[in-house]
């Protein structure tokens, strides 16, 4: 009966099996208090203490008076995928014990369990070692079963295979404290895969003598944190910091059997304070792996530990996190309470000038741009706030604060990088960045905790008068176009200028037309071109004004958007933005023959368009795009009177994706209209038309 059993459907009959499936029973609980006394304890006294052990183990779990496990509805069949292997484990196992539980007992009792949770038997999961330890010390059957269930869902891992979460986790708590130790550790690739799997999958009963191991499970059930079991393998590295930091590069394969086994050296009497220490470093660390509902999108207990939760939850990687995120709430938490273990020195990482419209009060500026742009005034700032932290707050944490965009923040990640590169420990960044935080505020109504916040000028505040409540904490897109552009610094704007001035017209040439050539206008006597770039004149400027061509009777007719663009008029339709005031608002450009239409997308009934304006193209004044944002064209429609001064009857502005295309389209659709030079006479082509599209070429 001790031959191996190869993996597969098991071969033998069950009925050997359910004389163990009895054992569950009501009437061997009954009698499995006296029964268990009989267990050997491998050395260790079987006296009060032990029986005592046991009744506290089910009274810190929550598993007292539960009800008999043989009550679950179950099909009674060991029909697992895994049966086999099961039992063949089960066979090792009661070696182990002394045969002090049969095989059947034993297959039953991981039977049940597996059923009872919907999952299949794994080898090597670590339920073995957690069984041995608990069947010696005596106690009933059905509480050891319930003591074996808390154990197993509450305080062991779900997925301690490779590239599960854990490791990641467990690296970002050892970088925290000690990035030394990390980089060397990555640096010999011995990863946490090496050395903690069996701490995870064993809660350290396959590393830790029987007596130290039931000490250490009663303290931890007794704290009830399961992330505590990571911050244990944190002082077992840590205490190891020097034998790890000189360890032979010759033998790096070794590294990962030596510190796996550093948990050997616990006796009995050091558990206590081990504990203690790692209660310390737990305290000291950001408490947002404990509380999900500040931090959703890193859920890390249900990451980590939940059950059967798989279909349920999203998880997200942590391989890709430099550092430990933080929540809104953590950091005012943190701030406003004088006795917290962790205190943050706030380092904003933004433009000088967005830090003084609105910060957190005691933060350190430091814009991380100037890494790149002016390196030698950006390390007088470093040395600065490295000299004021280790003078004023050395034990506060670092927190950096971004603007909470990937691309904005990648220099702030350099300067993060930078830091643990260089072994600092204690860093932290804002998760979400600035606009988080101020759309946190604003949602509860404190923006005033900020320092020199005036929603006026603050362009997170959207422009809503002095209150700011209607904050999303979302940049428009006028603004997040704007920004992304002006991060380029004057490079591109000195390319741009130089473009635009290499298309010019030479100086000292003239060209007209005659005034009969005029289509639907005057001759127009200015030089201003009607399609130009906008380099310098702010948006504000532009007044917004509704066309004098807007329908009155039919601006509140819908049409289908589909419909109308397939008409045989329209010759070419751009989906665009309309920009009034702060607001953006979904509309389609439509061009006909003559005319521009503007049609605005009915919200509530997608599909569906009203048409607010249609102005003739022969009043077009004016299209001019800006230089940050050549996505923006602004139209002026109107007229010259007779002594040359311009009439802007309306102005439109959109922001469109092809904004060239539909200037170019544009532009088209005006010469179109010009009639033909009567014939036997030289006409001269205007040359702002012409010039106006090569800048839109940009």
């Amino acid at each position: 009966m001790d031959e191996e059993i190869s993996e597969g459907t098991s071969t033998l009959d069950d009925e050997w099996v359910k004389a163990g499936d009895a054992s569950l029973g009501s009437s061997s609980i009954n009698t499995s208090k006296n029964e268990s006394s009989s267990i050997s304890d491998g050395g260790s006294p079987a006296g009060m203490e032990s029986e005592g052990r046991g009744a506290k183990w089910g009274r810190l779990l929550g598993v007292l008076n539960r009800p008999d496990p043989n009550s679950y509805e179950w099909d009674h069949l060991f029909n697992l995928r895994s049966q086999s292997i099961l039992r063949n484990d089960c066979r090792q196992l009661a070696k182990k014990i002394n045969n002090t539980k049969s095989v059947p007992e034993l297959e039953s009792f991981f039977t049940l369990y597996c059923k009872m949770r919907s999952i299949d038997y794994q080898r090597n999961n670590g339920w073995m070692e957690i069984y041995e330890r608990l069947v010696r010390v005596p106690m009933a059957t059905d509480q050891l079963f319930h003591i074996f269930y808390a154990v197993t869902t509450k305080f062991v891992p779900r997925d301690t295979r490779k590239n599960s979460a854990i490791y990641d986790l467990f690296r970002l708590i050892l970088q925290y404290h000690d990035p030394a130790v990390c980089s060397k550790l990555e640096t010999l690739k011995c990863a946490p895969l090496n050395y903690a799997k069996e701490w995870f999958n064993t809660v350290f009963a396959s590393h830790m003598d029987e007596g130290p191991c039931h000490v250490l499970w009663t303290h931890y059930f007794e704290r009830g944190d399961p992330f505590l079991i990571f911050f244990m393998g944190l002082v077992l590295v840590v205490n190891s910091r020097e034998e790890i930091l000189n360890y032979p590069i010759d033998e790096k394969e070794k590294l990962g059997t030596f510190i796996e086994g550093l948990a050997r050296n616990l006796t009995e009497e050091d558990v206590a304070d081990f504990v203690d220490l790692a209660v310390f470093y737990s305290q000291r660390t950001p408490q947002c792996i404990k509380e999900a509902r500040y931090l959703p999108s890193y859920d890390f207990h249900c990451m980590i530990f939940g059950a059967n939760l798989l279909d349920e939850f999203n998880e997200v990687s942590l391989s890709k996190l430099i550092c430990f995120p933080i929540s809104n709430q953590e950091l005012m938490r943190r701030e406003r309470s004088g006795d917290s273990a962790i205190r943050y020195f706030i380092v904003d990482c933004r433009k000088t000038d967005l830090y003084r419209r609105g910060n957190v009060p005691g933060s350190f500026s430091l814009d991380c741009q100037l890494m790149v742009d002016a390196p030698d005034q950006f390390a007088i700032g470093v040395n600065s706030l490295k000299k004021y932290k280790s003078d004023q707050r050395p034990d506060d944490h670092y927190c950096f604060i971004g603007y909470g965009d990937e691309l904005d923040d990648q220099h702030m990640i350099m300067v993060v990088a930078k830091l643990l590169a260089e072994g600092t420990p204690h860093v932290c960044v804002l998760d979400g960045g600035f606009k988080s935080l101020h759309g946190y505020l604003s949602s509860i109504h404190q923006l005033g905790k900020l320092h020199a916040h005036d929603p006026t000028i603050c362009e997170l505040c959207g422009g809503h008068g002095q209150h700011g409540h209607q904050t999303t904490g979302v940049l428009s897109l006028v603004s997040r176009l704007s920004k992304v552009v002006v991060s380029k610094g004057s490079t591109m704007k000195g390319k741009m200028t130089e473009m635009v001035n290499s298309r010019s017209m030479p100086e000292g040439i003239t060209m007209h037309v005659s005034a009969k050539d005029r289509h639907g206008k005057k001759y127009r006597k200015s030089s201003q071109q009607v399609f130009s770039i906008d380099g310098e004149s702010s948006e504000d400027e532009l007044p917004h004004s509704s066309s004098v061509y807007t329908l009155k009777g039919e601006e509140k007719e819908k049409l289908l958007l589909a419909s109308f663009m397939s008409q045989a008029e329209v010759i070419d339709s751009f989906e665009c933005r309309e920009l009034i005031g702060d607001k953006q608002l979904p509309a389609h450009i439509a061009l006909t023959r003559t005319h521009m239409h503007i049609l605005r997308d009915c919200v509530d009934q997608p599909g569906y368009a009203t048409t607010t304006a249609r102005l003739l193209l022969s009043t077009v004044y004016n299209v001019t795009c800006r230089k940050k944002i050549p996505e923006v064209l602004t139209f002026k429609f109107g007229y010259e009177t007779e002594i040359g001064e311009p009439t802007i009857t309306s102005i439109h502005r959109f922001y469109i994706p092809m904004a060239g295309e539909c200037a170019k389209a544009v532009k088209t659709a005006i010469y179109a209209i010009r009639p033909l030079p009567n014939e036997g006479k030289e006409e001269t082509r205007p040359t702002s038309t012409g010039a106006g599209l090569e800048n839109f070429s940009l």
